[in-house]
Order: C-alpha cells, then sequence, then structure tokens
C-alpha cells in the first residue's frame, strides 16, 4: 500500500484501511503537537533506545476532583536525614508459578509487520500499544518535519494523521494515548483509539521537566517552574501542586496506589565522584511529603548515568541506577523517608530491564540471548522465574539492526526497529526503513486482573 512517499507492507496478510485523514477535537485551545518517556520500549542488549511498559488505566479513586493551589513552590524545607538503609523490605506473599497463567516458551513467528520506506533524512519514531491492542506507530521524513502517526486497531481499522508537532512519545492508556507536546508548550493530546479523535488540551504556562506513566493509568507531569500534576487515563487533570525539589532532578516514578516519588541529587564536593540522592514523596492526593536523604553516596551525573524507576508488583517503587554499565538498585516502600535493601533476586541479571506486570501479579525480564533474538521471563511478585518466551528473529531478507521491546496493557507486544537499511545497492536509491513488528494481545494472560 503506498501512502504519499512511503511503502507500508503488513505481515500475515493483514490489510489495514486507512480511515482518514480528519481528527475532531473536543478540549478547548486546540493544537498540533505532542509528549514524553516512556515510555515505551526498552533495548535488553543496551544499544537501542530503551522506554517502559505501559499499564491499564482504571478510573481513579485516589484523588478528588479539586486542584490544589499551583502557585510558586514555598520555602525550602530542611531534608529529613532520613535512613540510608533499613533494611530489606518484608517479603511479598510467597507465589505460586502453578497458580499463574502458563508461560508459551515461543512466540508465533507470525507477528504483523509494517514498514516504512524513506530517504536520507528519514527518523523512525515512537510506538506503543492501548489496553484495547491499539498499536500507534510514527516517523518524520526530515529532523524538524511534521510526525506523522499510523494507528492500528485490534480489529484492522485503522488512523493516519500527520501531527504538528516534532516529537511524539506515546503512553498507553485502556482506550487511548496521551502525549505531551514541544512546539505547543507541552501541551497534553489524547488519542481515543476507539473513535481516533484526537484532543488537545489548553498548553501548560511552563516548559516540562518529566513526566512518567501511573501504573494505574494517566500520567504525572512536573514542569520547570516546580509544579507536579496529575492527569487522568483521557488527560483530564486531577491535581496540581508545588513540589520542593532539592536539586536537579534525575528520576519521578508512581507506584501502584499512586504515589509519586521524586529523587534529585547533589554536587559533588572537590575531586568527589559520589554525589548524595534525595527523595520527596507526593501521596496519591497530590500532598508532599518532607525531602530526605534516599542515598549518602551515588555516582555523579554523566552520560553513562541514568536513573530509572520501577514499580513494585503491590506497592512501592525500585531505583535502579546504572553507571559504566553496571546497575545497582534500591527500594522503596510507600511514602517513607528511607530507603531498603533490594530483594536479592533483583541482583539477578541486573542490568535487564525489569517492568511491572500491569495487573501487579510479578514482573517481566526482558533479554536478548542471542544476536537480535529477544526473550521475556516471567517473575512473580516474589521474583520467582516462571518461564521464559523466545521470539523469533527478522527474517533473513529482513536482517537489520536489533530492536527493542515493549508491552501494552492487553498483552500486546511491540519491536521496534531503529532505522536501517536491508542492502546497498551503488546504482539505486538505497532507501531507508522503519519497521515494527507486534503480536495481538500474546501475554494478554498475564496482564489481566485477578
Amino acid at each position: 500500500m503506498a501512502v504519499g512517499k512511503g511503502r507500508w507492507f503488513i505481515g500475515v496478510g493483514l490489510l489495514i484501511g486507512w480511515l482518514g485523514m480528519g481528527c475532531g477535537s473536543s478540549a478547548p485551545d486546540n493544537r498540533e503537537e505532542e509528549p514524553s518517556t516512556r515510555p515505551e520500549s526498552v533495548d535488553p542488549g543496551g544499544s537501542d533506545a530503551g522506554t517502559t511498559v505501559m499499564e491499564e488505566a482504571a478510573p481513579s479513586t485516589e484523588v478528588d476532583g479539586g486542584i490544589a493551589d499551583a502557585g510558586e513552590p514555598g520555602p525550602q524545607e530542611e531534608a529529613d536525614a532520613g535512613t540510608a538503609d533499613a533494611g530489606p523490605l518484608p517479603e511479598p506473599e510467597p507465589s505460586d508459578c502453578d497458580a499463574l497463567p502458563s508461560v508459551v516458551p515461543e512466540a508465533p513467528p507470525e507477528g504483523r509487520l509494517v514498514e516504512h520506506e524513506g530517504y536520507r533524512y528519514l527518523n523512525c519514531g515512537a510506538t506503543a500499544s492501548d489496553g484495547r491492542g491499539a498499536v500507534v506507530v510514527s516517523w518524520t521524513h526530515y529532523s524538524y518535519n511534521p510526525i506523522d502517526i499510523e494507528a492500528y486497531g485490534p480489529g484492522g481499522d485503522g488512523w493516519r494523521q500527520t501531527f504538528g508537532s516534532d516529537t511524539f512519545e506515546p503512553y498507553g492508556q485502556a482506550n487511548g494515548f496521551l502525549s505531551f507536546s514541544l512546539s505547543n508548550q507541552y501541551s497534553l493530546s489524547y488519542l481515543d483509539s476507539r473513535t481516533w479523535q484526537l484532543t488537545h488540551y489548553p498548553r501548560e504556562p511552563h516548559d516540562l521537566m518529566k513526566s512518567a506513566a501511573a501504573p494505574r493509568g494517566g500520567l504525572r507531569a512536573i514542569f520547570l517552574d516546580g509544579t507536579l500534576k496529575a492527569y487522568g487515563p483521557t488527560g483530564e487533570t486531577l491535581w496540581s501542586t508545588p513540589v520542593p525539589l532539592s536539586g536537579p532532578l534525575r528520576a519521578m516514578g508512581v507506584d501502584a496506589r499512586g504515589h509519586t516519588l521524586l529523587v534529585t541529587v547533589g554536587y559533588p564536593e572537590d575531586g568527589s565522584e559520589q554525589v548524595p540522592v534525595h527523595g520527596l514523596w507526593v501521596d496519591a492526593s497530590g500532598q508532599p511529603g518532607t525531602p530526605f536523604l534516599a542515598l549518602a553516596q551515588a555516582p555523579v551525573p554523566s552520560w553513562d548515568t541514568t536513573y530509572e524507576f520501577v514499580a513494585q508488583a503491590e506497592q512501592g517503587l525500585f531505583l535502579g541506577i546504572t553507571y559504566n554499565g553496571a546497575r545497582t538498585w534500591t527500594a522503596f516502600a510507600p511514602l517513607e523517608s528511607q530507603t531498603h535493601a533490594p530483594p536479592a533476586w533483583l541482583a539477578i541479571n541486573a542490568e535487564q530491564p525489569l517492568l511491572r506486570l500491569p495487573n501487579g501479579k510479578g514482573y517481566i525480564r526482558w533479554s536478548r540471548p542471542l544476536a537480535c533474538q529477544h526473550e521475556a521471563e516471567f517473575l512473580s511478585a516474589s521474583g520467582r522465574s516462571c518461564g521464559k518466551t523466545r521470539f523469533p528473529a527478522m527474517p533473513p531478507d529482513r536482517i537489520g539492526r536489533c530492536g527493542s521491546m515493549s508491552m501494552g496493557s492487553d498483552g500486546t507486544v511491540i519491536e521496534t526497529f531503529p532505522r536501517d537499511q536491508y542492502y546497498w545497492d551503488p546504482e539505486a536509491s538505497n532507501p531507508y526503513y522503519c519497521r515494527v513488528r507486534w503480536w495481538p494481545a500474546l501475554f494478554k494472560p498475564w496482564t489481566q486482573p485477578e
């Protein structure tokens, strides 16, 4: 099927019709725009861009409908000395893999495949899936061009839109996708996958610092003026509150109960290669706590240092700090001003991407045991391995750079590939390709509530 200069090829004989290029908007101050982190895919091999599993959105019961005063941040509070290590977390209830869904050892070879062809300046964008199994893919033909988005519904319906923005990082929700827009001062947009209606919310008064998905749906976003906002699964503002940050923000995470943790880093003393790390909890209703010392020593932030939160299965967060390719873990119980030793199982394959299963029954850990062939390991809430699923490598005629993996809240697994060329012909124009393939609802039993 040809669309403009691009070509799309769809595996397993699936022919997806386009629904047209129109889009509706029901919110005030409509604008074309884009988003976040995401998150959305992970690279088990560490060479490609990585992000996160998007979790199922549920109606919010944790906050009231009011909006707190988002005025200027108040005076800086003294940091609680905290407890650098309060010992291990209480162990979750022992979980038996026999009581959990069985794991298929091999993924079907016929995942749906989409390819888009372009030339020198083609850029492959973000992908995501939502709670219905709808999938969005994106690309740009030039570095600063508007983004082209294509979406595929679970029943084969399709939609295409040119997004008037220079970034698109979708967060999958129960029935669609949330995304922030850079070109319109970080306005929030919502794409409803049931109607393909694109809604733009009024732009924010300040630039975005960081955003994070909430496990039960919606987002948290913190802006340069220190305002933290919570958004519901369709983009409505749940609450807004100023937070006192004690230094540069390095990570933000949301646990399964809706509590948000922000971590900031201090500044190194002369000659030191370590910095202190401080934490600040904001509860599910938007009430900030007191800053506390989370880690007395952590690596000085640099290009090869990352801080990343993973929601624990039931409540609380894990913080992974990666430095020079090695990752260490710290655990946080909800709203506690202290850290805990991580469970022992986290030290096994510590560098491999770990993601919470949307239903809170455990975790999925991605690896790449063979070149460009991915494997998903399922772990119970207590860290017990319950089996692995291996994914097929690309066919020999399409082998190129390795992809990265992500999973939506309905169990749809997406493999997203970076821009690549299949071959070099000195007499041809040598097109580039953006490729995405996915397995609809492959892990659905592992995402459904009990």
